[in-house]
């Protein structure tokens, strides 16, 4: 009785070892997923970035170093924006500052939503982002 007391607590002790282990893997799988995505959505938008910056236009320059500067690493979310915007500034270049304020103008609106209560003032924005 003793013996098999003893085995059936060896046998919980390995089963929790082997789980804890295959959550630590699981874990590191889904680190490393979140990286292969992180980098795969840099590498994009460099490449949108870098197509642009081809254009060779002032206010595309431009849009594309407030971009930068504003931005920094891409979510999806300012990853879909972007796609956007480069179809956007692809069909009308002369657009670029247009998106720029408009971008600039948005992130405004949300610090206004922000600090608009405790501060009473509003911000408005100037050209580029």
């Amino acid at each position: 009785m003793m013996r098999i007391l003893l085995l059936g607590a060896i046998a919980v002790v390995v089963a929790a070892i082997l789980s804890s282990g295959i959550g630590r893997d699981g874990d590191v799988q889904l680190e490393i997923y979140r990286a292969q995505a992180q980098e795969a959505r840099d590498r994009e938008q460099r490449q949108m970035l870098a197509e642009l910056e081809a254009l060779r236009i002032e206010s595309v320059s431009q849009f594309v170093a407030d971009w930068r500067a504003a931005r920094g690493r891409p979510t999806s979310d300012s990853l879909d924006e972007l796609r956007i915007l480069v179809e956007k500034i692809r069909a009308n270049p002369s657009s670029a500052e247009q998106y720029a304020l408009a971008a600039k103008q948005k992130r405004a609106y949300e610090i206004n939503n922000l600090v608009a209560s405790p501060l009473g003032t509003k911000l408005e924005a100037k050209p580029g982002l």
